[in-house]
């Protein structure tokens, strides 16, 4: 029984720690030019898009993005890990991801609470 506990808990390590380990490439891959006010949509300048990354990144769907509530142009996903909180952007006109944004989330709901509207 404590062989299995061990066994589970290394596993969940492990997830956990490529979860940030992908987190922070998808970070370091976001072109540095992308910003929430880019209205372009040549999808040849997407490298990654909506369609690749919703069926293989886990992650949660957002109401809002949390730094622009009322902006309709984008729409935003987090994803967890461990105790930090990646916040991805993506273009709403192509679902061309913009950018990413990692944070604990203690200070995500010390930021913007736990409702997003």
């Amino acid at each position: 029984m404590m062989r299995t506990k061990t066994l589970l808990a290394h596993g969940l390590i492990r997830c956990g720690l490529a979860a940030v380990l992908l987190g922070a490439l998808l970070a370091a891959m976001t072109p540095a030019n992308a910003s929430k006010d880019e209205k372009k949509s040549d999808t040849a300048s997407c490298w990654i898009s909506y369609s690749d990354y919703e069926p293989n990144f886990p992650h949660v769907d957002l109401a809002a993005c949390p730094d622009a509530p009322k902006d309709e142009t984008v729409f935003c996903r987090a994803r967890l890990a461990g105790d930090s909180m990646t916040i991805d952007r993506f273009r709403q006109a192509d679902g061309c991801l913009l950018g990413s944004v990692t944070t604990s989330i203690a200070d995500f709901i010390k930021s913007y609470g736990t409702n997003l509207k």
